[in-house]
């Protein structure tokens, strides 16, 4: 999975043979996204935008992060929290 400017994500289900383009709108740019298991996936981005998914990213739902910096990379420790770091410092932990 690749994600990108202006709400793009590319997909593949045949390891990169083929792409499927998605488009969330109203989002700005998306900088990563992570999966934690098989199906399950944590997308972030600009603006605070945090999204999962739990199909592998055929569909993504929107979290309310109450955070509006731009979101710069993810990673998970290994006792299961999430960390999102952004601009200015920010770091963001998820349990």
């Amino acid at each position: 999975m690749i994600v990108g400017g202006d709400g793009t994500i590319l997909r593949s289900t045949n390891y990169g043979e083929n792409w499927e383009e998605m488009k969330i709108t109203d989002i700005g740019g998306l900088q990563r996204v992570l999966f934690i298991s098989e199906s399950n996936a944590v997308l972030i981005g600009n603006r605070g935008t945090i999204m999962v998914s739990k199909d592998k990213g055929e569909t993504w739902k929107l979290v309310d992060s109450q955070i509006f910096s731009n979101m710069n990379d993810i990673s998970r420790h290994p006792d299961g929290n999430l960390f999102i770091v952004g601009v200015n410092g920010m770091i963001f932990r998820i349990e």
